[in-house]
């Protein structure tokens, strides 16, 4: 399902695009890999269903069986995963695939929205639209729905990010969760701003590559449907 993106900026508005938070550093070499869960049931793509716990599709359950079976071989640390189902099916199958320790964590679940969440796309959408000038003031921190902002995604799900990076010590993590937590690690890592952040694309099922060279993070490769080889 595609993003839900933010509202076209009022004419005249200028934006405050915060600058991200520092970006965590680890010891040379590492690799993480941010996987997205796949495609979701028909029931809910209709809806704005955040951070609600939503099955997957029948697609979705094969596309996740042929992702994590792919990690086989691989060389991981740890993999860390959203507790959702949708997500933890990714992490549980990329643990057994590649014989890693699995953590699962509430810190990567997906954006929590609020009093909009639940609610058909395009009331949502509308709601959004409807309070521009307030998410333009300030995107890092908007939260008007009542649920998360970025900055509060990026307060849990940074955490657990760096507690894996402390556990695989150089070696390679992977983290599966969901588009706006992907979004938000991706734009922190990068020094991408909200809503620059929202350039980046990751399809159901598919990751992002990110190496730390030692001085910054690099992003070795995006919207893959499978993981390079070793």
């Amino acid at each position: 399902m595609k993003l839900i993106g933010p509202p076209a900026r009022p004419t005249g508005l200028e934006s405050v695009a915060s600058p991200p938070p520092d970006a965590p550093a680890t010891a040379p070499g590492t690799v993480v890999y941010l996987v997205r869960h796949a495609e979701v049931a028909d029931s809910a793509i209709a809806m704005a269903y955040g951070a609600m716990d939503v099955d997957l599709s029948p697609a979705g359950a094969a596309a996740t069986r042929k992702l994590c079976a792919a990690f086989a071989g691989h060389s991981i640390g740890r993999v860390i995963s959203s507790d959702l189902e949708r997500a933890l099916a990714m992490g549980r199958g990329i643990s057994e695939s590649s014989g890693a320790e699995l953590i699962v964590t509430p810190a990567l679940r997906e954006i929590d929205r609020g009093r909009w969440q639940g609610i058909p796309r395009e009331e949502f959408i509308a709601n959004w639209n409807a309070d521009a000038a307030t998410y333009w003031r300030d995107p890092w921190n908007w939260k008007s729905h009542g649920g998360d902002s970025d900055a509060d995604l990026w307060m849990r799900g940074g955490a657990a990010l760096v507690d894996g990076l402390l556990a695989v010590n150089g070696g390679t993590l992977v983290v599966t969760a969901h588009t706006n937590l992907i979004r938000v690690m991706l734009g922190v890592l990068l020094r991408v701003p909200t809503p620059l952040n929202y350039a980046f694309e990751t399809g159901p099922a598919h990751l992002h590559v990110l190496t730390f060279d030692g001085t910054a993070w690099q992003h070795s490769a995006q919207n893959l449907d499978r993981p390079p080889a070793d």
